[in-house]
């Protein structure tokens, strides 16, 4: 049994040293590798601006019947291109296991097939930006 000061608490020589501080470094060191590669990113943000660009296009002269049909169609085709291009990148250039692959297409695709360009965009940039400070952590190692 260690022996206590007034407060209850054992004496600051008895108790382990705090973590050390972070090496000094490129200010890169602690930055966690990309959950996604950086072609699977660029893969989602390409396939989601489709919503602001081609596809209002398409929809315009249509009747709301026909938007519907064509909106859920698009979309699914969105899903399954996204979604099968991010699983092979994931599988065959970073060889992720194939269940975290297909885990990591499943929700790439589904962000990319959301008909709307609202979170997508933003966060395909911080994969692609996450991947591009990981390129730079590798460099700055060498």
């Amino acid at each position: 049994m260690s022996p206590q000061d007034e407060t209850g608490t054992r004496p600051t020589e008895d108790r382990p040293p705090d973590e050390a501080p972070p090496p000094a470094g490129n200010g890169f060191s602690r930055l966690g590798q990309s959950p996604v590669h950086f072609l699977s990113a660029v893969v989602m943000l390409t396939t989601d601006k489709l919503w602001e660009t081609v596809v209002p296009d398409w929809l315009k002269p249509l009747a709301l019947t026909e938007r519907l049909q064509l909106l859920a169609l698009i979309s699914l085709l969105i899903f399954l291109v996204c979604g099968l291009s991010v699983m092979l990148i994931q599988y065959c250039v970073v060889d992720d296991r194939f269940t975290a692959a297909c885990a990591k297409g499943v929700a790439l695709g589904i962000l990319a097939g959301i008909p709307y360009a609202v979170g997508t965009t933003e966060m395909g940039l911080i994969f692609v930006a996450w991947s591009g400070l990981n390129e730079l952590q590798k460099q700055g190692k060498q």
